[in-house]
């Protein structure tokens, strides 16, 4: 309780700071300030003398600040909301968590709500850690103690409680638009009207979907039918474009007035339509025959109403043009001769039910939960060559090479913030190197987290390295290395890249629950290669590291003495050089060791070496030792080489023990304009 508190009482001076502070929607007219001060004050006091932790303080808080647009409290919202949690006792609070699992639903799968639910009415204490891991889990930035992706999950529940209010009976305090709000946030499209449907359209329906002449001239008996049973209604209807990446297909989601229950969600359009209009009675049979061969053939409003709500919301999206195609398709195969009798009173009910297993479907298919403020952030990839190696001691260990490009990025942002930052005078363009003055606002950043199975940070690596900004002929990327020994078996290690401009007067392109110095921000997952070997009876060399040296590149790379090529590509006349290390090497009689390394270079394309005049490269080396490891790097002038592809096979030979390994590398050289 003691460190709970710790960070709660700076929290006293938040009266003090609220004029700064506030950050309500613009269109709202700025809250009471007075009135805001009383109310976290009290909600303060609660915390300070609360005996243990307490969900319902926590969640009251952020609740409350995301409602009233505190931004600069996110952070210490999102630590008292997990304080909250962080008790062992939840049986006094089964009704303050069972709201909140609701709360939680849109994000979950149906198999965790269901375990959090039968953990929550049994009285197991883990819940409280369950849904602590699972905030971690959905943390974009577990190193720290704010969590984005939480204030961002309670900024939507704000809204919806706001603006969704054709009524208040869910647990968000407003209507079941709330629920998929939640879960998606804002839709790429809505379309929103009023379904309305006029008696021509209904005669011209029931026209085209009668079966014979004298169906068709009873279409007026059924088209008024369908009209009595069809409403005005307003509908809204939500599209999401490719929620995320891999995931090709739209998401529609239909709101709107559904018969005998009011406003909420239209899971199939059917929804709208009453069900005794699909039901057969005498008065609803307008073709009731036998013929030879044929059974009584059905024909009611329902079926009228269902083919043209689909032929309207066809234009909407492709979804609905994709169903009404099939519905169409179904009713014209129903009207042909030769299947006249195959209509009848369940044919509408049977594509209903087929529509709704579809739905279900692609909902399962979708993503349970989507970021719209990770996905509004500009992305800063990475790409990561990892070399393995073995340390002093015998251990196993990787170096991570990791490049990105920010230049675009970079620039995008200092456009937009140039004349904030530095005045009309100054003016850097994309493609032009950027002085001390403004690259001193900017920090670019790589990070490496690893988590256990739990979601708790096990270790933590971040570098900051030098922006590269401008063009050269080696392409040459912002680039860190990291030295990490590979996780365990039930951990996992994410990669983040972010650039933050720091000028207190510059603002982002979009507003989110992420510090508005962020410009850029992504996080993925990386899996290790499988770790070296190290059985010490057996010769083991590292993966090799592939190089160039010229005039420019004479002080060499982070921690090779030369430009480490990832891409492995050289230019023509610079000179190549391979790094490897080699271990558990045999001891002789007079306590030395001594590997030989030999090599030959071939072209992967026909002629190379005879184009060139030459003969192909073919060397051997020996490197005495004191030790049974050896690091070295073979530096090979390369300037014979014509540009192509190429293949270098080392092989590696202990003169002790006579054991060998054979490497391949593949590179290719390049004209050097």
């Amino acid at each position: 309780m003691k460190k709970a508190i710790a960070f709660i009482i700076p929290l006293l001076i938040i009266a003090l700071l609220l004029p700064g502070a506030l950050n309500a929607q613009n269109e709202d007219p700025k809250p009471d300030i007075s009135v805001i001060a009383d109310s976290l004050n009290s909600l303060l006091s609660s915390i300070r003398s609360s005996p243990a932790p307490d969900p319902r303080l926590g969640i009251d808080f952020i609740k409350y600040v995301t409602e009233t647009g505190i931004s600069s409290q996110h952070e210490r919202a999102s630590e008292i909301y997990l304080w909250g949690l962080s008790g062992e006792k939840i049986s006094d609070h089964k009704e303050i968590l069972n709201d909140e699992l609701l709360r939680l639903q849109p994000l979950l799968s149906d198999r965790q709500f269901s375990s959090f639910e039968r953990k929550l009415n049994r009285d197991q204490p883990e819940l409280l850690e369950d849904l602590r891991n699972f905030w971690k889990s959905m943390d974009p930035t577990p190193a720290t103690s704010y969590n984005e992706r939480l204030i961002e999950h309670w900024k939507r529940i704000a809204y919806s409680k706001k603006y969704f209010n054709k009524s208040n009976d869910t647990v968000f305090e407003a209507d079941e638009r709330a629920f998929t709000y939640v879960k998606y946030g804002q839709p790429d499209r809505i379309v929103r009207g009023v379904l309305q449907v006029s008696m021509g359209e209904m005669q011209s329906a029931a026209r085209q979907l009668a079966v014979t002449d004298y169906g068709r001239q009873q279409a007026e008996f059924v088209a008024q039918q369908a009209f009595n049973y069809h409403e005005n209604s307003p509908y809204e209807v939500w599209i999401y474009d490719e929620l995320e990446e891999g995931f090709s297909n739209n998401v529609v989601r239909m709101f709107g007035e559904i018969p005998e229950t009011g406003f909420g969600e239209v899971v199939v359009l059917e929804d709208l339509i009453p069900d005794r209009a699909f039901a057969i009675s005498k008065r609803n049979v307008i073709n009731n025959f036998r013929t030879s061969g044929f059974q009584v053939l059905y024909y009611n409003p329902g079926m009228i109403l269902q083919w043209i709500y689909y032929n309207k919301f066809s234009t909407t999206d492709k979804y609905y043009a994709d169903l009404f195609t099939d519905l169409d398709y179904e009713y014209t195969k129903m009207v042909s001769p030769t299947n006249i009798g195959s209509r009848d009173q369940s044919s509408a009910l049977r594509f209903r039910s087929a529509n709704e297993h579809q739905t279900r479907i692609l909902l399962n298919e979708a993503p349970e939960e989507i970021s719209t403020d990770k996905k509004v952030l500009d992305k800063i990839g990475a790409d990561v060559y990892e070399y393995r190696f073995i340390d002093e001691g015998g251990r196993a260990y990787s170096r991570l090479i990791v490049e990105s490009d920010p230049k675009r990025i970079f620039f995008e942002d200092l456009s937009l913030n140039q004349e904030r930052m530095f005045g009309t005078e100054t003016t850097v363009s994309a493609g032009s190197a950027a002085d001390d003055d403004v690259l001193g606002w900017y920090r670019f950043s790589h990070e490496l987290t690893v988590l256990d199975e739990k979601n708790n940070v096990i270790q933590r690596l971040e570098n900051e390295p030098a922006l590269v900004l401008d063009d050269s002929r080696y392409e040459e990327k912002t680039t860190s290395v990291f030295e990490i020994y590979p996780p365990g078996k039930d951990q996992r290690t994410l990669l983040t890249t972010s650039l933050i401009n720091n000028h207190p007067a510059s603002r982002p392109k979009e507003n989110t629950s992420f510090d508005p110095a962020v410009r850029s921000y992504s996080t993925s997952g990386y899996d290790f290669r499988e770790p070296l070997k190290t059985n010490r009876k057996d010769l083991i060399v590292s993966d090799l590291v592939l190089g160039f040296r010229d005039d420019s590149s004479a002080v060499g790379d982070l921690i090779f003495p030369f430009v480490v090529s990832n891409n492995r590509e050289i230019f023509q006349g610079d000179n190549l050089f391979v790094h490897f290390e080699a271990y558990n090497l045999v001891q002789d009689s007079g306590g030395l060791y001594d590997l030989n390394v030999s090599y030959n270079i071939e072209g992967l394309s026909k002629g190379l070496f005879a184009e060139a005049g030459i003969d192909p490269l073919q060397v051997s080396l020996d490197f005495p030792a004191d030790t049974p490891q050896i690091r070295e790097d073979l530096e090979i002038e390369s300037n014979r080489l014509v540009p192509g592809d190429y293949e270098m096979i080392i092989t590696f030979r202990d003169l002790n023990s006579g054991n060998k390994i054979e490497k391949r590398i593949a590179f290719t050289v390049l004209y050097n304009n």
